[in-house]
């Protein structure tokens, strides 16, 4: 059972769906575990993909936001092709657009799913 997030493949759009999961991350640990529970179910795609990310009720606390930011960067680099982000309380949306700042990343937040999708979808018509 998922304790931090969940990862769905949608085979027709060919996409990752993480929905993270109503959580605290607090300590380097929790981040550590967060990461444990996205990462064999991205490594089982066996390529990288389009990610769409629901940021849900997610809480990083200040002790463990720099080690999400690289748990974050780490699994961008390692699986995403693209990724777009919905929902989320203002504290993470905020925490995702200065990160992306930072890394010179597109934060594509958006307010939903059906907002994700067609940012996806526009970004694939235009490549």
């Amino acid at each position: 059972m998922s304790r931090y997030a969940s990862v769905e493949y949608d085979r027709a759009r060919d996409f990752a769906h993480i929905q993270y999961l109503p959580a605290t991350l607090a300590t380097k640990e929790d981040v550590a575990a967060f990461a444990a529970e996205i990462d064999p179910e991205m490594t089982k795609l066996r390529r990288k993909v389009d990610i769409i990310v629901n940021l849900g009720e997610l809480t990083v606390r200040p002790a463990a936001v720099a080690t999400y930011d690289a748990a974050r960067q780490r699994m961008l680099q390692a699986y995403a092709l693209r990724v777009y982000r919905y929902s989320g309380s203002t504290l993470v949306r905020t925490r995702i657009l200065t990160s992306s700042t930072l890394h010179g990343q597109v934060a594509n937040v958006f307010s939903s799913l059906t907002e994700a999708v067609a940012a996806l979808v526009g970004d694939r018509a235009r490549t």
